[in-house]
Order: C-alpha cells, then sequence, then structure tokens
C-alpha cells in the first residue's frame, strides 16, 4: 500500500480478487457501520450506470449553445450536472461488482468522476479485476485509460488483492496476542466435529478454501463461532 504520508487522507478504496473471496461482505460491513445520518449510497456498478445514462438522457433539457454545442441547463458538460446532483445525495459512493463491458461507460467514467472527486465523493469499489485490467480489450480502450490513471495516481487509492492473505494473518496475530496457534477440533453439532487450521484465544484462522468450498453447513458456521466464543473470542 502506498503511503506517500503518514498523515494523508485515504480517498477511496478499490478491493479487488476472485469469486468468493468476501470483497462484498467487508464493503457492507463497512457501509453498515457508518452512521445513518451520513450521506451514503451503496449499489451495483451496473445499476450506478444505468442511472448515470437515464439522467443524461431524459432529467435534462438540452439548449443549444451559441457554438452549436449542447448544454444542459447552462452547462457544457452534462456530467458535471450528474456527478452534483450524484454528490448532493452521497458523499460516499460504494458500487459493487466495478466491472466495465459497455463501451458507453468506458467513455463517461473519467470525466464523470473526475467531477464527483472535485465535489468531495469518497469512492469505495469491489471488483474482479485489478485497476489495470479493468476494460481489457475494449472498444476505444486508449481514450478510457485516463480513468486507470486517475483511481491508481491522482486520487491516492489503495489496492488489495493477493496479498490480503498477509493481511488477513497480521490480524489474526494481533488478536491472538501472545497465545501461541496450533491446529484444533471443535464438536460443532451433533458429535460433528470440524478441524481448526490455527486457532488462539477464541480466534481462528482459516484459509478461504478450508472454510468455503467445504460441504458445510449454517449449523456447522454456527457451532464453530459458538464454541470459538465460549473460549474467549475478542
Amino acid at each position: 500500500m502506498p503511503q506517500s504520508s503518514l498523515y494523508s487522507l485515504v480517498k477511496g478504496l478499490y478491493l479487488y480478487g476472485g469469486v468468493g473471496t468476501g470483497k462484498t461482505m467487508l464493503m457492507d460491513l463497512f457501509f453498515e457501520q457508518l452512521p445513518s445520518n451520513w450521506r451514503k449510497k451503496r449499489i451495483h456498478f451496473h445499476d450506478f450506470m444505468l442511472n448515470v445514462h437515464s439522467w443524461l438522457r431524459g432529467n435534462f433539457h438540452h439548449t443549444p449553445s451559441p457554438r452549436g454545442k449542447k448544454k444542459h441547463k447552462g452547462v457544457a458538460d452534462p456530467l458535471e450536472v450528474v456527478a452534483s446532483k450524484i454528490s448532493d445525495e452521497s458523499i460516499l459512493l460504494c458500487l459493487d461488482e466495478f466491472m466495465v463491458i459497455d463501451v458507453a461507460d468506458a467513455l463517461t467514467l473519467n470525466r464523470l468522476f473526475r467531477h464527483l472527486f472535485s465535489n468531495g465523493v469518497i469512492l469505495v469499489a469491489t471488483s474482479n479485476r485489478a485497476p489495470d485490467n479493468l476494460y481489457e480489450g475494449g472498444l476505444q480502450r486508449d481514450l478510457f485509460l485516463p480513468f486507470i490513471e486517475t483511481l491508481k495516481a491522482e486520487q491516492g487509492f489503495y489496492f488489495i488483492g493477493k496479498d490480503i492473505s498477509s493481511l488477513l494473518k497480521d490480524q489474526f496475530q494481533q488478536l491472538i496476542g501472545e497465545n501461541k496457534p496450533y491446529p484444533q477440533e471443535v464438536e460443532v453439532v451433533m458429535g460433528r466435529t470440524l478441524k481448526v487450521p490455527l486457532g488462539a484465544n477464541g480466534c481462528a484462522y482459516f484459509p478461504f478454501e478450508e472454510l468455503c468450498d467445504r460441504p458445510l453447513g449454517a449449523v456447522d458456521y454456527f457451532g464453530l463461532f459458538s464454541k470459538q466464543a465460549e473460549r474467549g473470542s475478542p
């Protein structure tokens, strides 16, 4: 994670990784913890872009400008008006499944988000693709590349991808303190047991595959967390 200054403000977060790795869950947990009186919005990326195009087509009246260009209510760039509408409603924008496949979206994003960021909007997004791979192979992608640079450089976004496992292990170590983790086996329900790869101080660490790619059910998860809570989970 780039840290140009200890006092730098985090202006946004872009979470990317494979399917089923918990990106949406993390974003939703973050969103739900914020005060209800915040100007915040959580929406799927494609629904968000449909709203943007709808506002561009139907919610503004075209009037000819003296130079022959169309304006929206006296503004040369209609996306500036759309961005103002969005930022008036939400200063925090959470977009799930950021995936650019439509050329109209690709050609709109950079201008739209430059206006949003200048209005102080904070973006939190999830995606299956790294920023450099967005709209890969798309039509007129060269016109889309400035948007990637906006995300990566101008706005100081933080990217979490394949290295997330090391981050989680660090967090696990902080939770268990000086306790030494070791493999455990816990009874979850009706005599069934579940192997915990590493556990200590009421905390358990699982690789994704161990916990989510096995034939486990809700009762197993409830049983596991009940046992860990009994052992002193923080």
